[in-house]
C-alpha cells in the first residue's frame, strides 16, 4: 500500500516501543512503510532493535532527532515525510489488537474525512473495556461484525488516528503552540471542522493503550493539561463545552457503539454467548 503510511513518535520507554512494533508488524498489512522517530529521549533507540521487532519485511525507516521536539514536532515532522499520503500516528504506548487497521481504514474512506480514531482500554471518550486480555482475534471478529463501521465524534482522539491527507493539505499540520504535546488533535480537529472535514470513531478498531508513556510525572502532565485546556477555552469556548456534552451524551452513535462492545465483553466474560440484537 503506498497511499498511507505508519509513523511512531518514540521518547524512551523502550520495552513499550518494542511491543509496539511488535504487534504492529504482526497486525498490519506489510505493504504499509513505517517510520519511526526517536525524540532524543533518554533511551535511544537504533536501527538494530527496531529491526528485530519487525520481521515481516515491511519498509520501515528509524529517524533520530539531535534535539527533542516533542509530541506535536515529531509528528508534524511525520506529516511532511509521509508527502502526498495519508498518515497514521500510533503512540509508543499502543499495542494493536488483530484487525485494527482494516477497521480503521474502512473509517477513515470518505472525501471529507479528517480523521478516523481507534478505541482503546485507555481511550478518553472511545474507553471501552479491557479488549486484549478477554477477546481472541476471532471474537474480536465477530464483535466487529455486530458493530457500525463508525460512529462521528467531534475530534480526533490521538492514541491512534488516521490522519487524511486531505485534511492536512487543507490546514497544515499540528500547532506548535501545544507543544511538547496534549490538546493539539483537539484544536487540529477543531480547525478541520471549520475547513468542512468530519471525524469518525472506528468502532471495529482495538488498541491497547498504557497512556501518558512520553509525558513524565504525572504533576508535569497535569500542568501541562491545565495550560493546553486554557488555550483550547480561549479560542473555541462554545465548542469545547459542546464537546464536554457530547461525552456525557449517552444517545450518541458513539455510545450506543461502546454499549454494544461492552454488552458483548460482559457476555464473553461470563461465559454467555454474545448476543447478536
Amino acid at each position: 500500500m503506498t497511499d498511507v503510511v505508519l509513523g511512531m513518535p518514540v521518547f524512551g520507554q523502550l520495552e513499550l516501543v518494542r511491543q509496539a512494533l511488535s504487534a504492529l508488524d504482526a497486525h498490519t498489512p506489510v505493504g504499509v512503510e513505517l517510520i519511526v522517530i526517536d525524540d532524543c529521549g533518554p533511551q535511544r533507540l537504533d536501527d538494530r532493535s527496531v529491526a528485530q521487532c519487525l520481521p515481516s519485511g515491511r519498509a520501515w525507516r528509524l529517524l533520530r532527532h539531535d534535539a527533542n521536539r516533542g509530541f506535536v514536532g515529531s509528528v508534524n515532522h511525520l506529516f511532511d515525510l509521509a508527502g502526498q499520503r495519508d498518515v497514521v500516528v500510533v503512540n509508543s504506548d499502543v499495542t494493536v489488537l488483530p484487525g485494527w487497521f482494516q477497521a480503521l481504514a474502512a473509517a477513515a474512506s470518505g472525501e471529507r474525512v479528517a480523521s478516523a480514531s481507534s478505541m482503546a482500554d485507555n481511550g478518553g471518550i472511545l474507553s471501552v473495556p479491557a479488549l486484549a486480555e478477554q477477546l481472541t482475534a476471532a471474537q474480536l471478529e465477530d464483535l466487529r461484525n455486530q458493530l457500525e463501521t463508525a460512529a462521528p465524534i467531534p475530534v480526533a482522539v490521538a492514541h491512534c488516528t488516521w490522519f487524511s491527507r486531505g485534511a492536512l493539505a487543507a490546514i497544515g499540520g499540528f500547532d506548535e503552540r501545544f507543544s511538547p504535546g496534549y490538546g493539539e488533535e483537539v484544536d487540529w480537529s477543531l480547525r478541520a471542522g471549520q475547513a468542512g472535514f468530519i471525524h469518525r470513531a472506528a468502532l471495529g478498531s482495538f488498541v491497547r493503550h498504557a497512556g501518558s508513556a512520553s509525558f513524565g510525572a504525572h504533576r508535569e502532565l497535569f500542568t501541562l493539561q491545565r495550560r493546553h485546556e486554557m488555550l483550547l477555552l480561549l479560542r473555541y469556548r462554545r465548542r469545547w463545552f459542546a464537546i464536554r456534552r457530547f461525552a456525557r451524551d449517552p444517545h450518541t452513535e458513539l455510545a450506543r457503539g461502546k454499549a454494544r462492545i461492552a454488552r458483548y465483553i460482559g457476555t464473553v466474560t461470563s461465559g454467555s454467548k454474545p448476543l447478536t440484537d
